[in-house]
C-alpha cells in the first residue's frame, strides 16, 4: 500500500536500487577519507559514525518495503 501525501496524492516509494544508489557518494567520500589515513581517535570515531549512518541507510532500503 502506498502512503499518501498531505494533498491525498499517493506517494510512490523509491526502489531498493534507488535508495542504495543514494548512498554511493557518501560511501565514496568515506573510503577516500580512509585512504588518506586515520588521524587519531576522534577522527576514527567520526568515520565510524559515518559508516554506521551509511550502513543503516543501506539496510533500511531493504527493510522498508
Amino acid at each position: 500500500m502506498h502512503a499518501r501525501s498531505a494533498s491525498g496524492v499517493p506517494r510512490v516509494r523509491p526502489s531498493v536500487a534507488t535508495l542504495v544508489d543514494r548512498q554511493i557518494d557518501a560511501l565514496d567520500a568515506l573510503v577516500s577519507e580512509l585512504r588518506g589515513g586515520i588521524r587519531g581517535p576522534a577522527h576514527f570515531d567520526e568515520l565510524e559514525a559515518r559508516a554506521h549512518e551509511i550502513g543503516t541507510a543501506l539496510v533500511g532500503a531493504f527493510r522498508a518495503r
